[in-house]
């Protein structure tokens, strides 16, 4: 007798466009966390984004209507706070890299305007654009992980 639920217990893959999903990582991370949102519908892979400063939903440029919205289940594409990306990044950089100025970055930390000092710090090493790579790759790593966790495919 055929299995009248075949996929029951098994995880469906969502196929989803690396490039639409980092792009909507880029905007999430572009302002404070909770300024900026963006959702992943699980059965269509479309991702939708939304900003405290609009009323509008945006899909790729273009208005996503409220069938799309309630498509199913969407996951919240994360901060990169919540990915372990913020003040540990910045740590982890000094301590490998500069770590003769791990002590000054940790102190940076611990007040406001910590990453205006940490560049301020980069630039006067010419630090800079290897920061800036340090800081893309880590973030491309970790949303690769939440990816794989979450079942998603990105292509």
């Amino acid at each position: 007798m055929d299995d009248p639920y075949p996929d029951e217990g098994m995880v469906k893959t969502v196929r989803v466009s690396w490039d639409a999903l980092r792009d909507a990582f880029d905007f999430v991370n572009s302002a404070r966390p909770g300024e900026h949102s963006a959702q992943l519908v699980l059965a269509s892979g479309k991702i939708h984004v939304e900003s405290v400063w609009t009323d509008v939903w945006e899909e790729e440029n273009e208005t996503a209507t409220e069938e799309d919205a309630a498509e199913g289940e969407v996951l919240d594409i994360p901060h990169k706070t919540e990915l372990g990306l913020g003040r540990e990044l910045a740590l982890w950089f000094a301590e490998e890299v500069i770590p003769d100025r791990l002590d000054d970055v940790t102190e940076f930390f611990q007040r406001r305007g910590a990453y205006t000092k940490f560049k301020a710090l980069l630039a006067e090493e010419n630090l800079l654009p290897r920061w800036y790579q340090f800081e893309r790759d880590a973030e491309d790593q970790a949303l690769r992980n939440w990816c794989e966790e979450n079942g998603i495919e990105p292509d």
